[in-house]
């Protein structure tokens, strides 16, 4: 092994020799890392908390489950599932908001030792088939709100042959009219013959019974099998499904602890579970006896006015709020006593607003994380003090992840404040996309580092500041959008030729999404007509609301791909302020 040399002092080594130089590692000791399942570990750690301690509070009608009552309900709900005939092989596909059910549910899932996927609620009828498809989903969870896009799927062909195919059992979770819904699905022809159940008759075909052991399905080796599989970027390009397996998710857990005091805090929990980053702060809470504010949206008037009625002591906040935290001057508005701290992540705040939501509201720690590899820097270093604290800072890494910032040009580690990709190798780590052999090959290199597809540097401390992204992704709200998915469902028209979709700046959303289009020769359609093709089938976020631009031929490099960057430069100085639904 290579020896070492220690450039920094905040609990980050930097390795000199060897092959590998300028690689960034924590100095602190290894945490203990059990050698379970991530059902077992979680299922413990739940059953440990004592029984009377808040698991869950809903802030809308102030109901509360204890961690005594989530235990016996999760059990519950996991015989439900085993009296509808589900087998080891079955794969559970969520699509719904945030609810008690849901997170009631996928614990479900884990105690039984299945795998599953949280599709983005904000998903159309598209996008919800393509990824039962890519993660060969059996079995169906919906919930609230999601009827009219179950409806849509059921009623065209190009998704009920979908639906036909891949889904045996359906569930319908906090429904409202309940009995309408599931005599629709009883009735119509591509649903009648599965299994179909709401969430209340799960209960009672459970109810009153436990699963003798946890996992139900036996998990034979932690490291390979699958735990979930979450729609992502990847790299560049249109979704993937990154896969991480129960030894992944639990590391990942237990380095998210690490220099962490925040035991039985209550906790604001707006993120979707749909997304990475919901499906790991709600076991992460639970993991740490938190008790969870569970928000349906992020709604930041509310969640600041719910503060001091359930004495909330943190809470996760995106960037898209960083404003309003600073200019609606809740701390003049509320009594935040309770509030110890403010998370924030997913994409750069600038430092202004950073220094003045600290001085507001005190401590607040930037968080970095990827849907394939979460929790390799930590949020807080416990040898720094809050007059070390400076905006754009992520934190070190975590013991057992290593760091490297490569030059783009020649893939070599760089030095303390060179700009470069983001890499890091460590147990939280994905363990591939999803039938992608090829793209996970372009993501985590031969020495076994993840490629991020971000920019960054480290500083003489070992801290992770992220400078850029090199990714192609663009930001609406709290969404992250890929112009490729975009493109190709804009393909599937008959008078589109070729499409660049670009995002537009907008003074408070983010950017808006605009598809520049070349037309088929001989086909006409209108703006109007392509926005709503897309409204109509694809996710709120992802509507067209910068507009539609038909060009006469579209700008292509030598090589003959799209020349994004010639539709980068003509948008540059255009800003958005009109607001559009």
């Amino acid at each position: 092994m290579p020896s070492q040399t220690n450039h920094h002092t905040n609990g980050a080594v930097v390795n000199d020799g060897g092959n590998h130089p300028n690689i960034v590692r924590s100095k602190q000791p290894l945490p203990d890392y059990p050698n379970v399942s991530l059902s077992e570990y979680i299922s413990g750690r739940i059953s440990k908390h004592p029984k009377a301690a808040l698991a869950f509070m809903d802030p809308n009608n102030n109901y509360q489950l204890t961690y005594g009552q989530l235990h016996l309900k999760v059990h519950q709900l996991a015989i439900g599932l085993l009296k509808l005939n589900l087998q080891s092989t079955d794969f559970l596909m969520f699509y719904a908001d945030n609810s008690l059910e849901y997170c009631i549910l996928v614990l479900a899932s884990v105690y039984l030792g299945l795998p599953f996927c949280p599709i983005p609620p904000a998903s159309g009828a598209f996008e919800v088939t393509e990824q039962i498809k890519d993660a060969n989903g059996s079995v169906l969870i919906f919930g609230a709100n999601k009827m009219a896009t179950i409806e849509k799927a059921l009623q065209e062909k190009q998704y009920n042959e979908t639906i036909a195919h891949y889904i045996s059992t359906i569930i319908e979770m906090d429904v409202d009219e309940g009995e309408k819904v599931h005599s629709l699905l009883k009735q119509h022809p591509v649903t009648k013959s599965k299994a179909v159940c709401s969430f209340a008759e799960l209960e009672s075909l459970g109810s009153g019974k436990q699963l003798s052991t946890v996992p139900h399905f036996p998990i034979s080796d932690p490291s390979t099998s699958t735990y979930l599989v979450c729609s992502t970027s990847g790299s560049t390009g249109k979704p993937k499904m990154a896969v991480h397996t129960h030894r992944s998710m639990l590391v990942t857990l237990v380095n998210s602890k690490i220099g962490l005091n925040e035991f039985g805090y209550r906790v604001a929990l707006f993120h979707p579970i749909g997304h990475i980053s919901g499906s790991l702060m709600c076991p992460h809470a639970l993991d740490m006896g938190m008790t969870i504010v569970l928000f349906r949206e992020g709604d930041i008037d509310q969640i600041m006015e719910t503060v001091p009625r359930l004495r909330i002591n943190c809470i996760f906040f995106s960037p898209n709020m960083a404003s309003s935290l600073v200019l609606n001057e809740y701390e003049k508005r509320y009594d935040l006593s309770s509030l110890v701290c403010l998370k924030t992540g997913g994409s750069r705040i600038a430092d202004n607003l950073l220094r003045s939501i600290k001085e507001k509201y005190g401590a607040i720690f930037e968080m970095y994380g990827a849907t394939e590899m979460m929790c390799a820097v930590r949020t807080r270093n416990p040898e720094e003090t809050e007059v070390d604290y400076v905006p754009g800072n992520c934190g070190t890494t975590v013991p057992g992840v290593e760091m490297k910032i490569v030059d783009l040009s020649t893939g070599e580690p760089l030095p303390a404040y060179q700009t470069g990709e983001v890499c890091f190798r460590g147990g939280g780590c994905f363990s591939g996309y999803l039938n992608n052999e090829e793209a996970t090959r372009s993501t985590i290199d031969s020495d076994g580092f993840y490629h991020s597809g971000d920019l960054g540097h480290f500083d003489a401390q070992g801290r992770l500041f992220i400078t850029d992204r090199i990714k192609e992704m663009i930001k609406y709200k709290l969404y992250t959008l890929f112009p490729a998915e975009i493109e190709d469902f804009l393909h599937r028209h008959k008078a589109v030729s070729a499409v660049c979709i670009v995002g537009i700046h907008h003074a408070s959303e983010g950017y808006y999404i605009r598809a520049y289009v070349e037309l088929v020769k001989g086909e006409t359609v209108t703006e109007e007509e392509l926005i709503q093709y897309v409204a109509e089938n694809m996710g709120t976020q992802k509507r067209l609301r910068a507009g539609v631009c038909f060009i006469d031929a579209m700008p292509r490099t030598l090589i003959g791909k799209i020349d994004r960057q010639y539709f980068k430069k003509l948008v540059a100085n255009e800003l958005i302020t009109e607001i559009v639904p």
